[in-house]
């Protein structure tokens, strides 16, 4: 009886220290936490894309956020200003979770040329396999830049990312092509 015992209380005491490990080291979320506050974004009016969301869990009811938003180029500091607020309340009101920063990716809305680098970068991209997203386009000429989440299943991240950045500077010679190996975090 006190094997049984022992072995209880060493069982409870592994699964206690792993609990506490994860928290502290950083648990993944809830999948379905984190796919509800994109849709919540997601309905505001004007915002287009709502990516890079990382989350810090201090605890039941007490997660804090960080997302980026795509907004039209065309909107005013008041603009996001009342956006941003209207997010981190629905967020909330929704979901519990607290949103310490809402950061801001433009969407080219002025310049039908950007559109058209645009498509033809995605059009690059569509030729790996492995790319999971791209996000916060923006071409200004003489720069285009851009997030890129390639899966981290794949053998060589670092490799592909390379190949896909100089494929993109060979079709833009002219152009600083600037691209952020993104990491998928929350979904």
């Amino acid at each position: 009886m006190s094997l049984v015992i022992a072995v209880f209380i060493i069982k409870s005491g592994i699964d206690i220290t792993r609990e506490a490990l994860s928290k502290i080291i950083g648990a993944r979320t809830d999948p379905s936490v984190a796919k509800n506050v994109k849709d919540e974004i997601m309905k505001m009016p004007g915002v287009t894309g709502a990516c890079d969301l990382f989350f810090n869990d201090y605890g039941p009811d007490k997660k804090v956020a960080s997302v980026h938003i795509e907004v039209p180029d065309t909107w005013t500091a008041d603009q996001i200003d009342e956006t941003s607020r209207r997010i981190e309340h629905a967020v909330w009101k929704k979901e519990h979770v607290i949103l310490s920063a809402v950061g801001i990716y433009a969407k080219n809305t002025k310049d039908p040329e950007s559109r058209k680098i645009e498509e033809k970068i995605r059009s690059i991209l569509g030729h790996y396999l492995h790319i999971l997203q791209m996000h916060g386009f923006y071409a200004d000429y003489p720069q285009i830049r851009f997030d890129l989440i390639i899966d981290f299943n794949v053998k060589n991240r670092q490799e592909e990312y390379s190949e896909i950045l100089e494929e993109c500077r060979k079709a833009y010679p002219d152009h600083d092509v600037q691209i952020t190996l993104d990491a998928d975090v929350s979904d």
